[in-house]
């Protein structure tokens, strides 16, 4: 996600010096802001912004550090984390991306929708996992994990299937025309 928009945080606190990328942070955001949920109007207290929260979640993600370290100047890791897991299971993500995508697609001058793909897989050693989850790997001679990436020509994941077998592609999932 982050690589679509040049690895930066699109805070424009961030650019004091270059007015060229606070206009550009500002562009970033209004392709966001539509997909990120809105404040609940229950909500007792509010301290942080959506771009604030998305700022911070970009900043971990991008710097990998880990989520209790996260810098005093970006929310408190704990509302963060809550909100990338939160925005994570409501598909928030998978949205931000297939938008992202698709507009990276149009700014070369393609179609949406790729008409050609290379799929790729990957095998993970896991610890002890038990179930479903793990397998062997006969080519690799190991135990654990196997997850499959679909990319466009331009490397870009168009989608990823991973063991819950939910398969990311425009929106839909697997089997759907």
């Amino acid at each position: 996600m982050a690589a679509l928009f040049r690895n930066r945080v699109i805070n424009s606190d961030h650019y004091h010096d270059d007015e060229q990328a606070q206009v550009t942070a500002r562009k970033e955001w209004e392709i966001l802001e539509p997909l990120i949920p809105a404040i609940s109007p229950l909500a007792v207290n509010v301290q942080y912004t959506r771009r604030e929260m998305v700022n911070g979640i970009w900043y971990v993600l991008r710097s990998g550090c880990p989520w209790r370290m996260v810098p005093h100047d970006l929310p408190a890791w704990g509302a963060l984390y809550y909100s990338f897991r939160t925005w994570r299971k409501e598909g928030i993500w998978d949205q931000v991306h297939i938008r992202l995508l698709k507009r990276a697609r149009q700014r070369e001058g393609r179609n949406e929708e790729p008409s050609a793909a290379v799929i790729d897989s990957q095998s993970i050693k896991t610890s002890a996992v038990r179930g479903p989850e793990k397998g062997f790997d006969m080519g690799k001679k190991i135990w654990g994990r196997k997850r499959h990436v679909l990319v466009d020509t331009q490397g870009n994941r168009v989608a990823r299937q991973g063991n819950s077998g939910f398969c990311l592609r425009f929106g839909r999932k697997q089997g759907d025309a």
